[in-house]
Formats: structure tokens, C-alpha cells, sequence
């Protein structure tokens, strides 16, 4: 029982520090919201765009 629990701890470990998933979602979570804010914001600034474009052409 110990011996598993301690080999599942250890395969975690291993995965952690090599998977590319556990890698990019630290580097996500340590980047500031403000980065995603502007990112929203530039988002809704192109859909703005796209919308009045499209509105002009009718």
C-alpha cells in the first residue's frame, strides 16, 4: 500500500517537472491579468472593427 501511494507520488513528481502541460500552465499562472485584459481588449477592438466594416458595406 505504501509502496504504491509513494510510487504514485513519485511518477507526479516526474510528470510535474517533465510534462509540457504542468510547464505551460505555471508559466500561465504567472503571468499578470493585465496581459489577458489586453488581450480581451484587443479582441473586442477587432470585433468592433469587423462590425462597423460590415456595417458600412450594407
Amino acid at each position: 500500500m505504501d509502496k504504491d501511494k509513494s510510487q504514485m507520488n513519485h511518477h507526479g513528481l516526474l510528470h510535474h517537472e517533465k510534462g509540457p502541460d504542468d510547464s505551460a500552465q505555471q508559466h500561465v499562472s504567472r503571468l499578470p491579468d493585465q496581459e489577458s485584459l489586453d488581450q480581451k481588449a484587443d479582441m473586442d477592438a477587432l470585433e468592433a472593427r469587423l462590425f462597423a466594416m460590415a456595417k458600412s458595406r450594407c
